[in-house]
């Protein structure tokens, strides 16, 4: 079920709302904000990610997981920045070489595709109940 909370958000829900424990996502998009920003934030139970920038003027790319402490107080944060140089062209072709070289097959093959097709059919159909 889509709905839209707002004229900026938009709530996502995977199954009709009712359970508390039933899964949901929120996508924000506002175009009034004068700084180009990037941040993604995943809660969980005991945890959380946090994604913020793109490099260039969305700024350093930084990852950072937080994880609960059972007594509550100030979570662990383990920070992880990475370079602003986007090398993922770079490392995605030296893979494609080198399973070509190898007659290896890569994560891009037809059964890989039939089943990432599956899972968003599968998404698509729970949500329509």
């Amino acid at each position: 079920m889509i709905r839209l909370a707002s004229a900026l958000a938009l709530s996502v829900l995977a199954a009709t709302p009712g359970p508390a424990d039933a899964p949901w996502a929120m996508l924000h998009a506002s175009w009034t904000e004068w700084k180009n920003l990037f941040s993604l934030e995943v809660y969980c139970r005991t945890g959380k990610l946090a994604v913020e920038g793109l490099a260039g003027s969305y700024g350093p790319q930084v990852l950072r997981v937080y994880a609960m402490k059972p007594e509550l107080g100030p979570p662990d944060v383990e920070e992880t920045a990475f370079s602003a140089q986007d090398l993922s062209w770079v490392e995605e072709w030296r893979n494609v070489r080198a399973a070509v070289r190898a007659g290896a097959t890569t994560l891009d093959d037809l059964d890989a595709a039939r089943y990432a097709w599956g899972v968003i059919e599968d998404a698509y159909a729970r949500s329509a109940t």
